[in-house]
């Protein structure tokens, strides 16, 4: 048996029984997270936290080894993606922040046709979960004059939820133009520009409140200060082996953020820095 830790938040409940890829010298090894029977789980409770542990079908601690299994290998779900019946959402892992990263590339294609007057950066940045250390890396080399964040936002539309937070923030209900998280309150000016420019391409978005914090949190406070924003797409079940997201809300938030893009001249930014 393989003991794990986790990287990032996984809650313990979401990783019992759960199919596995463990990345072994070479190839990829399967296996399964254990679990206790519910047939026995009186007289013991389920595993948790560094507790849990993979079975990948190993005879001994030897075979483990010989397979080219060892302290430091990494695991990831065991996952295939595939598309609602109706073709309108996609199920996969990590959309939190898989989604953020392709609608950075779907905004790239769509900035060729738009010819923004600005030098547009994109970054994709690693381990943000463990503390957005590739951010900080990254940001010794930029100085920006306004930044977006994109995001995979936690999506509240469930039976489960108290009525008041299911409409939080909803699959379907379009871009989220996040107001307030917990690491950031965006920058007005900016906030009051993104939402105008919604209305006049009449893009469907959602005022959204986040929980938990993203990159934004480092890059509003970097040098000088960065007026910055986070766009988001509404994920369900983020943190988990699966999620699931609407591809009209994806669509429409590369549509915010390319417009938004194309608008900020030098004049409109100076504009939106005016803002009191």
């Amino acid at each position: 048996f393989l003991r794990f830790r986790n990287i990032g938040r996984w809650p313990e409940n979401a990783l019992n029984a759960q199919q596995v890829r463990v990345h072994a010298d070479g190839e990829e090894i399967a296996g399964v997270i254990g679990m206790i029977p519910p047939h026995v789980r009186d007289e013991m409770s389920s595993p948790q936290g560094e507790a849990l542990f993979i079975d990948v079908g190993a005879p001994s601690k030897e075979a483990v080894q010989s397979w080219g299994i060892r302290p430091g290998t990494f695991v990831t779900p065991d996952m295939q993606a595939f598309v609602s019946h109706d073709g309108r959402r996609l199920f996969g892992k990590a959309w939190d922040n898989r989604v953020g990263v392709g609608l950075m590339c779907a905004a790239m294609d769509e900035l060729r046709h738009l010819d923004p007057p600005n030098s547009v950066v994109f970054l994709g940045s690693s381990q943000e979960e463990v503390g957005k250390r590739g951010l900080r890396v990254a940001l010794n080399d930029l100085q920006c004059d306004v930044a977006f964040v994109l995001e995979g936002i936690l999506a509240t539309d469930l039976p489960a939820m108290p009525e008041e937070m299911r409409r939080q923030c909803e699959l379907g209900g379009g871009v989220n133009i996040i107001v307030h998280d917990a690491g950031m309150i965006p920058h007005p000016g900016l906030l009051e520009h993104v939402i105008r420019v919604a209305q006049d391409n009449d893009i469907r978005y959602q005022l959204t409140a986040a929980y938990g914090s993203n990159s934004a949190e480092l890059i509003h406070q970097d040098g000088s200060g960065c007026p910055c924003l986070v766009l988001g797409v509404p994920a369900r079940y983020i943190h988990s082996h699966v999620g699931v997201v609407d591809m009209e809300d994806f669509h429409l938030a590369k549509r915010l953020l390319s417009e938004v893009i194309a608008s900020l001249s030098s004049e409109v930014l100076a504009e939106i820095l005016d803002h009191s």
